[in-house]
């Protein structure tokens, strides 16, 4: 068998990015769960704010 180096699923600015994506998720749909919306509904606002998310820390913390 021959040993190969392990390399890293994600480089540390695409984690940097999908956590910080995460974290706006949760609170939008927490937020959103407290406002009186139902779970489904709720969830479906974290989406699309974890879509959102997404493209803002990307554009924002770059290259």
């Amino acid at each position: 068998m021959v040993d190969r180096p392990q390399r890293a699923l994600l480089n540390v600015r695409a984690a940097l990015v999908l956590t910080v994506a995460v974290l706006a998720a949760v609170g939008a749909g927490l937020l959103a769960h407290v406002a009186g919306r139902s779970w489904p509904e709720s969830l479906l606002f974290a989406g699309a704010a974890f879509a959102g998310a997404v493209v803002l820390f990307n554009w924002m913390i770059g290259d």
